[in-house]
Order: structure tokens, then sequence, then C-alpha cells
């Protein structure tokens, strides 16, 4: 691999990417972050976790400058812990979301406006989906059961739909109907089988969220690098300069894009001792 230049900022995904499969930063990949600062190179996590989530497997003195949370519907500045930047779905597309998936009895939950995204309502139909009620039993504080006739209608941070396995066909057919959002892709962190629509305002994305930080910082996109693992990462990997996959990525995603190392094996770490040394 040939070394690159003048990479002024550092994009990577959380987890199955920074995260080993214990959901712990291995000492290379703190280092390694360490490493960007020393160089005055910008530090960017951008997570499908809300704030909530992620503070739940990282501290607060983590080695980041800026956390992009909920696929980057929220943007914080991570040294004071303040919120910069933050989109949210409009209670009328919400209302017209919810009444198709209600219609197509899928699985969701509709999360609140941020900083109280954590929060969220969801209507779960008959049929066989573990994936959906182990998310409901993890956050089970901050979930509240509705149904098509009780759940009521405000702007909300994003929809999330859970597709189990043998509904997975049904994925794309809704996906073109969801006109007028941005709507992610994402195999389960739960299941890993699993697949969850995640839908947002139309400006919200990974990617969208990087561009927003290259311009509070008067960064070029072309000096950036990103590092992801599965499809909610494409956005990112699309709109910083230098990409990378790791090894536990989905085989289409180490097809489009450079591959390193697994998570588990500080796949992070050694993207940047190649770029850096």
């Amino acid at each position: 691999m040939t070394k690159k230049q003048n990479i002024k900022l550092v994009a990577t995904d959380l987890d199955g990417t920074l995260l080993n499969d214990d959901q712990k930063v291995s000492q290379e990949n703190a280092k390694a972050l360490k490493l960007l600062k020393d160089r005055n190179i910008v530090r960017v996590v951008a997570t499908g976790r809300s704030y909530y989530s992620f503070k739940k497997v990282i501290p607060p003195d983590f080695p980041i400058d800026y956390l992009a949370f909920s696929t980057g519907a929220g943007i914080m500045s991570w040294p004071d812990k303040k919120l910069i930047y933050s989109r949210y779905l409009e209670a009328e597309k919400v209302e017209a979301i919810a009444r198709l998936l209600i219609m197509k009895k899928v699985d969701f939950m509709v999360h609140h406006a941020i900083p109280d995204n954590h929060y969220f309502d969801y209507c779960r139909f008959s049929g066989d989906n573990p994936d959906f009620d182990r998310r409901c039993r993890n956050y089970v504080a901050f979930g509240t059961a509705k149904n098509e006739n009780s759940i009521s209608y405000k702007n909300a941070t994003q929809i999330l739909a859970v597709f189990p396995p043998q509904n997975h066909n049904l994925f794309d057919t809704l996906a073109q109907s969801m006109q007028g959002t941005k709507v992610v892709k994402t195999t389960s962190p739960l299941d890993k089988e699993s697949l969850w629509m995640e839908i947002f305002p139309p400006d919200v994305s990974k990617g969208k969220a990087i561009e927003w930080v290259c311009s509070q910082e008067s960064i070029n996109i072309n000096q950036t690098l990103g590092i992801g693992n599965d499809y909610n990462d494409l956005d990112l990997l699309r709109a910083t300069r230098y990409s990378y996959v790791v090894e536990n990525a989905p085989f289409d995603l180490r097809r489009e894009f450079t591959g390193t190392l697994s998570n588990n094996e500080h796949g992070f770490a050694n993207v940047l001792d190649k770029h850096l040394e």
C-alpha cells in the first residue's frame, strides 16, 4: 500500500470497527487515536448508536474530537459534550411512514427527537421477530408499547423497522416507498442476521456529518480517511477520500473498498500505521 499524505481528518464507525466483538477498544486502537491528536488530525466517531447508548461503552475522556451519533442526526463536540448539530423528522412525515409500516405489519420503533432519542414508542405485530424483542428488552426502561390506535405522531429523530431473515425481501420494496427520507440499511448488531431499516430526514447520514465537520474545521474532503464495517457506513466511506473496511465487513463492501484487518485484530490501527508511518 502506498503511503498517503496530508490527512487532516479520520472518521471511524464504532461497533464492528473501532470496537472488538467484546465491545472494547483495544490498546492498539486507543494508541492510534492519541497519535492522531499529536499530529493535529481531527478524530470523529460516526455511529448508529444514540448518545445514551454510546456512553454505555465509551468513557467521557475518550480521545476523540467529535461524536456523530444516531447515524449523523446529531453531532457533539466531544471534549465539552456540547450538542452542536441535530436534525429530526417532522410529525407529518413520521405519521406517513408509520401508517405504511402498520399497513404492512412491520415491527417498528419511533425514537424521540434529540436529545431524548434513547426514548421510543414501538409497535409490535404478530410473528417471529426475536431481534426486535431483544432490542426492546435491552432498552426496557425507555420503550413504550403502542398500537395503531394509541401511537401519537410527534417530531422524531428516526424510525427503526426490524426485518427478520425471513422478511428480508420486503426491505427493498418498502425502502422505495420512503420518499423524502434517508433510508439506511444496517445488519443488526444483535443477531447479525436481521436487517434494520433506519429512516431519517433526507439530509442525515454519516457522510453528511463528516462533510459538516469538515466545513467547521476548514478541511477539504480530499484530506479525509474513513473506516467502517457495514452498509450503514456506505455514505461515510463514499464521502472520505481514503476509505477502508475491516475484514469482518460483508463481501460486497470488501469488494468496493480497500480492506484491512478485522475489528478483533485492530484493523483501525493497522490502517493508520500504514498512512502515518
